[in-house]
């Protein structure tokens, strides 16, 4: 397999380099021990219950009592909140829906400026709950940087997005040296873009 991924076995050195690793998402091994919440024990009702605290569970229960507080909302997650994908993510966050707009000219053309549109409401909406629930995660709207591996992926130089960005959003094409020292300005030493506190959850009464 070509360069960076390793054509070998780890060496020695290699695995003593990790003997003390945790097998665990640094996400959620950085988080404080809290008590569990209560298990379902028998039968329940409720207006709205979602199967999966995941991101996407937790806000479609958050946004589903900011809508409607009197509704009742049960969520349900058979491990621990956030043990799937959304404990091993790699603490970033775009309004994209296609993973890029390349990739959504060549699979969604026809749709993508309804996708771009959603994408960006979608990711309004994120920046706003976050607000409004005061969720400590270090949020900082730095933008997202595209890194070209080989010459045959600086063809979108050039190229005209479609559709159209909002008038707040800027696309810049930067040569190497550039590209580097805007990435070195934006790592997160700490890394805690996507730790979670879930305590608002509970507080907007969502069982």
């Amino acid at each position: 397999m070509a360069f960076p991924w390793p054509d070998g076995p780890p060496t020695a050195a290699q695995r003593a380099a990790f003997a003390d690793a945790t097998v665990r998402p640094y996400w959620l091994d950085a988080l404080p021990l809290r008590e569990p919440q209560p298990q379902l024990d028998g039968p329940n009702e409720a207006d709205l219950c979602i199967v999966g605290g995941g991101f996407t569970g937790l806000w479609a229960a958050l946004r589903a009592k900011a809508d409607d507080p009197a509704r009742d909302v049960v969520l349900l997650e058979a491990d621990t909140v956030g043990f799937g994908a959304s404990g091993r993510n790699g603490g970033f966050a775009l309004g994209s829906l296609t993973h890029g707009i390349e990739n959504g000219l060549a699979r969604f053309a026809d749709e993508l400026p309804q996708l771009e549109r959603l994408g960006r409401e979608n990711f309004q909406g994120f920046v706003g709950d976050i607000e409004r629930l005061g969720i400590d995660c270090d949020l900082e709207l730095t933008g997202d940087l595209g890194v070209a591996l080989e010459h045959g992926h600086r063809n979108r130089e050039g190229h005209k997005r479609e559709p159209e960005p909002p008038d707040n959003e800027q696309e810049q094409f930067l040569e190497r040296d550039h590209g580097r020292n805007r990435d070195d300005e934006h790592e997160d030493d700490e890394g805690r873009g996507a730790e979670a506190d879930l305590r608002p959850s509970l507080s907007e009464g969502v069982a």
